[in-house]
């Protein structure tokens, strides 16, 4: 039946125990010998162990939030605690269920995990950023019996220099489907989308079935459907035998003049996939999709669907104000939406996998992403990780770079290129329609190095670089992955280190890092690159230099934590828009007759300003520098107009509060 595979979220009951639950010690003969029987965990991990005492959490969940900040802990994770913890959740299965499988995802661990499900080790996990995929159809209980899920979080090892977080952070799935079925994956389909001329493509979908073996009677039906719910391409194709595995592979199904994923119009699409045996319905699932070309050149730039884009993005971790990492998925869609309203169009994942849910946003809102492995490495276990990141991340329309690592201190030498090869193999193995890169600091112009590798050179800062390297290598694409470092508190127009705050004129930047003014005029200078990506959207927990304790976050964003806009904000969207646009800043609050230094934050090119309905002048507005005033302090209202081609098109206002 249709309606046999069931894909059930298990976030709420789970119990949760911070610390760790050591096992008692086997010291008598028979509980040693049982200490390492299959289904005979000890300790938490067993089925019956009493957990009544446990907190009750709801998952997505991060424990590191709870605290307390200690000086103890280390700088980057904010000074907030990291540790071991436990979680258990039971669950009952139908008698209705026997013969299916079953299996678990956990979309995002922090850090290392233990998987036990009804006294049996089922899974390790040695990466917080990817799924963890549990098969446990030959240990499940029916009926009455309860199957009971134990996890050990380990979050003491820090995998990145960042808030990381600890615990079950992302969602957790339980799927049921038929024995006979289709293989379940983060996503069950791999489609490809070819673009045969400007007006025909031809989409190529892609399926295992769970067991091999006699194929006669089993087909699949491919099915295109479009925004509207209206059925654009269809076609039946017969599996084949690949290894004791079945496959399917929809060839040749045509689409006409498809409506393209873009910026401005990111129409979906989605692939459905039924499995039929002699005609009647099985199994099925469904992968959503975009039609859009992407290409990268080394004289001018991206190119989406054939038309010139300067990538405008910004660096951004996962965490946010009161939620560490654990974000539902509204708020991943709410940054997505907050970095559109400020003209950026493109979102760089640093440096990790993010949630699927992320990306579903970047997909439906129309955000360009350059998708990030989190560790450099040419073993089976960095190739693993390395895999299961394109894999999962493939059917994704909004992805358009493969970043294999970020500033590696190896990065210049010939080891590196060694990896870096390798990796990008592996890559290009599962994926051939996307560039791969990666976020490069040192040794840039360096010989026998990861650039040689790379299709697409990312440099972090390194202005200095960028036209010796377009020089050297004059057909690589070339972007700047990591801009900015620019300090700034919101709603701050003074630095004072004693409260660890920045003003937010643009001065303040790390000894690395420039201004923004700085960063923007050296990447629309140069119609080849690629693009930009400004470190970073929002702040974050841990990084918070130059300080130290007891300052708990980065000061780098163009908004806050909470997501508010600082005046970093309206600065970006004047360089990124072409709509009218004026911010006056600061506020207009201050000691009678001060001065007070006026910024005027706009893509106009010219602004009059207005104090109390005085003119104070008009003057032109340099795309870069913008233009300011040096205005004593008079209480009341300030006012700027600005004009294009002497036609008034925007204004602002800022009044004395009172």
């Amino acid at each position: 039946m249709a309606d046999s595979r069931q894909i059930l979220r298990l976030d709420d009951h789970w119990r949760f125990h911070r610390g760790d639950v050591p096992a008692p010690l086997a010291n008598k003969h028979l509980a040693a010998y049982m200490a390492n029987k299959a289904g005979w965990a000890r300790g938490a991990a067993r089925g019956n162990f009493d957990d009544s005492d446990w907190r009750v959490v709801t998952i997505p969940h991060d424990w590191s939030l709870d605290g307390p900040f200690d000086l103890a802990n280390h700088v980057n994770s904010g000074f907030l605690p990291r540790g071991i913890g436990w979680y258990r959740r039971t669950f009952a299965l139908d008698e209705a269920d026997r013969g299916k499988t079953l299996s678990l995802r956990f979309d995002g661990i922090a850090s290392h995990a233990t998987v036990y499900l009804n006294g049996h080790l089922l899974a390790r996990s040695f990466n917080g950023y990817l799924p963890i995929d549990v098969d446990f159809t030959d240990v499940a209980t029916y009926g009455d019996e309860l199957n009971v899920i134990a996890v050990r979080v380990d979050a003491t090892p820090m995998e990145g220099w960042w808030y990381e977080g600890a615990g079950i952070y992302r969602h957790v799935w339980l799927t049921k489907r038929p024995r006979l079925g289709i293989v379940d994956r983060t996503f069950n389909i791999t489609v490809k989308r070819v673009a045969l001329t400007e007006a025909t493509w031809q989409v190529v979908g892609a399926v295992s079935i769970a067991t091999g073996g006699n194929a006669a009677s089993l087909s699949v039906r491919w099915t295109l459907i479009d925004c509207a719910g209206q059925t654009v391409s269809a076609q039946e194709s017969f599996l084949f035998d690949v290894h004791h595995r079945l496959q399917s592979t929809a060839k040749g199904l045509t689409v006409i003049a498809p409506k393209r994923w873009d910026l401005d119009s990111p129409t979906l699409y989605r692939l459905r996939c039924e499995l039929l045996r002699d005609g009647s319905l099985i199994d099925e699932c469904s992968q959503q999709i975009g039609f859009r070309t992407v290409r990268f050149d080394a004289d001018e730039g991206f190119f989406l669907n054939d038309r010139r884009v300067l990538l405008k993005g910004t660096c951004n971790h996962q965490d946010h104000a009161g939620l560490g990492v654990a974000l539902p998925d509204s708020i991943h869609r709410f940054r997505i939406q907050r970095l559109k309203d400020m003209g950026c169009n493109a979102y760089r994942v640093g440096h990790h996998p993010p949630a699927p849910e992320l990306l579903d946003a970047c997909d439906e809102l129309g955000m360009l992403v350059m998708d990030e492995n989190r560790t450099f490495g040419s073993s089976p276990e960095h190739l693993s990780q390395l895999s299961a990141m394109v894999r999962r991340d493939f059917n994704h329309p909004s992805v358009v770079l493969w970043s294999i690592c970020n500033e590696e201190s190896i990065q210049g030498t010939p080891v590196a290129k060694n990896i870096a090869d390798t990796m990008a193999r592996e890559v290009k193995r599962l994926d051939d329609s996307r560039p791969v890169t990666a976020a490069i600091s040192g040794g840039i112009l360096n010989d026998n190095a990861m650039s040689e590798t790379i299709d697409v050179m990312s440099i972090n800062y390194s202005f200095a670089t960028l036209d010796p390297f377009h020089a050297k290598w004059p057909n690589k694409p070339v972007l700047s992955s990591e801009t900015g470092c620019t300090l700034s508190t919101r709603g701050v127009y003074k630095t004072d280190a004693s409260k660890f705050q920045f003003a937010s004129y643009d001065d303040d930047h790390e000894r690395w890092g420039s201004s923004a003014r700085e960063a923007w005029r050296q990447i629309r200078s140069r119609p080849w690159m690629a693009g930009m990506f400004v470190w970073t959207g929002f702040d974050y927990r841990g990084e918070p230099s130059p300080h130290e304790w007891p300052s708990v976050t980065s000061h780098w964003g163009l908004l806050d934590l909470c997501g508010f806009e600082k005046d970093a904000f309206w600065r970006h969207k004047a360089y990124f828009t072409d709509a009218p646009m004026l911010y006056l800043a600061p506020h207009w609050n201050s000691t009678q007759g001060e001065v007070v230094r006026v910024q005027t934050l706009t893509n106009c090119d010219a602004v009059e300003l207005f104090l109390n309905g005085q003119s104070l002048g008009r003057k032109a507005v340099d795309p870069i520098e913008m233009a300011e005033w040096q205005v004593p302090f008079d209480p009341g209202e300030l006012r700027g107009v600005g004009y294009r081609s002497g036609v008034e098109v925007a204004a602002a206002v800022r009044e004395s509060t009172g």
